[in-house]
């Protein structure tokens, strides 16, 4: 049911492992210059898009995205290990059945259903302000200890100059939420 602050949703099914995904449809932003540096310091953009964006800001262009946001949030212990379908999607895909505190896990970032590599990526409890950064691997995989409970979220941000026009950008954003047990 809708109500004007959030849509509220029942599952039905198994409540030993439920998955909801979303995307949303693409936006167009025009990012004040006092932002971008905070912006660029969330999503940790490679070398050479910090060099393009020098280069744009030297020539005194503003800088325009458009970016599609995804999410994907898995609750019980047995979270899909299906894609869902989004532009940008993150999976679990080890271990099978409950996470606890000290588990290794596996994740995976795909983009358009194949694996997303080199992209950076954190981790987030929501017991704790710091965040574990870390970069996916050629298969577009993150192994990472998980040392606390609770709630945890995964999210990361491709942005690259866009194909039709080199004066504006294009970025897909994953967020992927979790939960680990003691």
């Amino acid at each position: 049911r809708f109500t004007d602050k959030a849509t509220l949703l029942r599952p039905k099914g198994n409540a030993n492992g439920l998955t909801c995904f979303v995307q949303l449809d693409p936006f167009d932003i025009d990012l004040p210059a006092d932002k971008i540096e905070i912006y660029f310091k969330e999503i940790r953009p490679s070398n050479a898009v910090l060099g393009a964006w020098a280069e744009l800001k030297a020539r005194g262009l503003p800088f325009r995205e458009r970016y599609t946001k995804s999410a994907r949030i898995d609750v019980g212990a047995d979270a899909s290990t299906q894609p869902t379908g989004t532009v940008m999607d993150a999976l679990r895909v080890s271990p099978r059945g409950a996470l606890t505190v000290g588990t290794d896990a596996v994740f995976q970032v795909l983009q358009n259903g194949k694996p997303l590599p080199d992209l950076p990526v954190e981790l987030i409890n929501a017991r704790s302000p710091v965040g574990l950064w870390y970069r996916t691997d050629a298969e577009g995989r993150v192994r990472a200890r998980l040392p606390l409970p609770g709630r945890w979220l995964l999210r990361g941000t491709e942005l690259k100059l866009a194909a039709s026009d080199a004066t504006r950008w294009e970025s897909q954003f994953i967020t992927y939420s979790f939960e680990v047990g003691r």
